[in-house]
């Protein structure tokens, strides 16, 4: 086949799962022998301009004739089978939709987050859940509460740039999400559900198993009250000094500074900062277990997928798309979400859980459930169905 790859790069300085499954998607399809050819912007690019030029940002939100115009002579160009949309916040838009459906090109769109449904993407607010907006045509609710960056202004023009996007889903032939949950979101946000296609994210390279394990329970993320970070650091002042535990942080954030302060007061917790994956997985494959505190929902759960790989067992709560990751008692436990009570125990109990026997569990998930190949033939599968009916059709 061939294939045009949409993507917009958030920012390097807030590292991004969704810019590295896009170029996992990319290379995954190019070893298979599939022709891919990629539109890209940004956002660190935005970042750098200058104050006039920055002016102009809200109304390439919206609508970006820069981006529908390039992306229209591409398609000229190039002549793909199909453009599938990974990300177009903020500075591409939904403008290319016009140019996908002048040349007659079937579209696929990947649903990474809930920013159709949410300004800020997450549906979290204050330090909880936040369903508000889910079942309104307009997130009025973002805009009042400001939720993204904490801007009237700025979730205004987040929540114009969703509402045009829903009004042109009619140009979208097929969404691709992660997780039952996240479909199941969508449908009880008014989404067709006829368009939506399960496909699980994947690791494209391997890491391996790793063989020697230390009494570790390991947090990687950034470091923020949606990952839990301090509901962690509370329910670990329950674990008992003298438990043959360690914590250690594998991450950055706004609440660096509580961790750092955690860890001068116990030397059980470290932080290693932010930290290559290379070095993320050679810590995998040492500590005894992966613990995901998070509050906010997760569309899918990519450091549970590189946990099990490694052949580390999962703390996760029964909350979101992580109970679809953690599927069976064998690759770990799940805890009832924002309890720190309950979060203490499961601690405790996961170091019990943490054994040769979890690990190859672990392992064998992995293998069964988030291979390339099996990305590979999924993604396949959605792509020939979506393509062949166009020709039948046409």
């Amino acid at each position: 086949m061939n294939i045009l790859m949409v993507h917009n790069y958030y920012r390097s300085a807030s590292p991004s799962g969704e810019n590295r499954s896009f170029e996992d998607e990319v290379a995954l399809l190019r070893r298979y022998g599939h022709s891919v050819q990629t539109y890209t912007q940004r956002s660190d690019d935005a970042k750098a301009a200058s104050l006039a030029a920055k002016s102009s940002l809200a109304l390439r939100t919206v609508w970006s004739r820069e981006d529908r115009k390039a992306l229209g002579m591409l398609l000229d160009s190039v002549k793909p089978d199909l453009v599938h949309i990974q990300n177009t916040f903020p500075l591409i838009s939904t403008s290319i939709l016009s140019a996908c459906e002048e040349h007659g090109i079937p579209v696929v769109q990947s649903l990474r987050n809930f920013r159709l449904l949410c300004v800020n993407g997450q549906l979290f607010r204050d330090g909880q859940i936040c369903e508000k907006c889910l079942k309104l045509r307009v997130p009025w609710w973002g805009v009042v509460h400001g939720s993204y960056r904490n801007s009237h202004t700025l979730s205004a023009v987040v929540a114009t740039s969703s509402i045009l996007h829903r009004r042109r889903s009619s140009m979208i032939d097929r969404y691709v999400v992660a997780s039952r949950f996240a479909m199941k979101t969508f449908e009880t946000a008014g989404f067709p559900m006829g368009k939506f296609r399960l496909k699980p994210n994947f690791l494209l390279d391997d890491p391996g198993a790793g063989d020697q394990r230390f009494p570790r329970a390991l947090f990687a993320g950034r470091l923020t009250r949606e990952k839990g970070v301090d509901l962690l650091l509370e329910a670990w002042r329950r674990i008992p000094p003298d438990k043959d535990l360690k914590l250690v942080f594998a991450g950055d954030g706004e609440l660096r500074a509580a961790v750092e302060k955690a860890a001068h007061l116990d030397d059980r917790i470290s932080l290693l900062g932010q930290i290559e994956r290379q070095e993320l997985f050679s810590q995998m494959k040492q500590a005894s277990f992966l613990v995901c505190p998070f509050r906010s929902y997760e569309t899918f759960g990519n450091v549970a997928v590189e946990a099990l790989a490694c052949g580390l067992p999962v703390l996760a709560p029964d909350r979101g798309a992580l109970p679809e990751v953690v599927a069976s008692k064998q690759e770990g436990i799940l805890f009832e979400p924002d309890s720190v009570s309950d979060l203490a125990r499961k601690l405790m109990e996961m170091t019990r859980f943490a054994t040769p026997a979890s690990t190859r569990a672990a392992r064998r998930s992995y293998e069964l459930r988030f291979t390339p190949l099996i990305a590979y033939e999924r993604t396949m599968e959605i792509y020939e169905q979506l393509v062949e009916g166009r020709k039948a059709d046409g």
